[in-house]
């Protein structure tokens, strides 16, 4: 066991040296693969959700047949993922890859550059001390500032490559950014809280992009339902 532990930590190590070095290197490169990666598997984990509340509709609707009742939906059952992250819409097709390269592609693309130039501003605007104001200065520019209006390019993005015309998506916009704006409040005030005190400058893209895998999540529902 003891050795087992050794050799984790020793590859855990590598690991992080070789990421250090790579965003030394190259480190818009590295931040968008790193995005990249990280929204391909909330994606595939929120399109997961959903393929789960088929089955769940299907045999519902199945069972309902055989005794009678006209509901199914009330039958579904509502994981604790799906709590937090929002209940899953019920789709028949298959894994989407094409949904997928969309969410992916845009935090990769656009979301990691965005973000890079960002909190090298916040840095310049306000200072890279830790103290509780430079913190609370740099959580409010960035979610009462910059969160809005990434939310909004986001669903108007997202819509336009989905293939809706510009008017879906404006609406899209009107339906669904408060929904996204709210949500990235809840998750993002306490994270960022965080980041911004204890993560050095050149981590903190890696920080919030662990984050954002449970938040991608709910991301990828909100863009992703009617």
């Amino acid at each position: 066991m003891a050795l087992v532990r050794v050799s984790l930590h020793g590859l855990l190590s590598r690991t992080v040296g070789a990421y250090s070095r790579a965003l030394d290197a190259n480190p818009l490169r590295t931040k968008m693969t790193t995005a990249f990666g990280i929204f391909t598997t909330a994606d595939v984990v929120r399109q997961g959700m959903e393929a789960r509340a088929a089955r769940q509709l299907s045999t519902a609707e199945h069972t309902d047949c055989h005794h009678g009742k006209a509901d199914a939906s009330s039958t579904i059952s509502i994981t604790p993922a799906e709590a937090i992250l929002g209940p899953a819409q019920p789709t028949t097709s298959a894994w989407d890859p094409w949904r997928t390269l969309r969410l992916a592609g845009f935090y990769s693309c656009v979301h990691a550059p965005w973000v890079h130039v960002w909190f090298n501003a916040l840095d310049k605007m306000f200072g890279a001390a830790a103290g509780p104001r430079v913190v609370a200065l740099k959580v409010i520019a960035d979610q009462f500032v910059n969160m809005p209006v990434f939310m909004a390019v986001f669903l108007q993005s997202q819509s336009l490559m989905a293939g809706k015309t510009w008017t879906e998506a404006k609406d899209k916009v009107g339906r669904d950014h408060w929904t996204l704006v709210t949500g990235a409040w809840a998750c993002w005030i306490p994270a960022l809280s965080v980041i911004f005190s204890v993560v050095p400058l050149k981590y903190r893209l890696l920080t919030a992009n662990f984050v954002q895998v449970g938040f991608g999540v709910f991301v990828s529902n909100i863009a992703n339902r009617p």
